[in-house]
């Protein structure tokens, strides 16, 4: 019974990992985008338009 213990932490540690990762990809997709709105503000509004 610890071992299903261990499997079912292990498991909630791994999920936490990537919900982290999830937000930090998000974050840094973000940034790339503000910078890339920054960089061609012009260009991007005829996109957006």
């Amino acid at each position: 019974m610890q071992f299903l213990g261990l499997i079912v932490q292990n498991e909630n540690i791994k999920q936490q990992t990537m919900a982290k990762f999830q937000a930090y990809a998000d974050l840094a997709k973000q940034k790339i985008l503000r910078e890339a709105f920054n960089t061609q503000p012009l260009s991007m509004h005829k996109v957006m338009s």
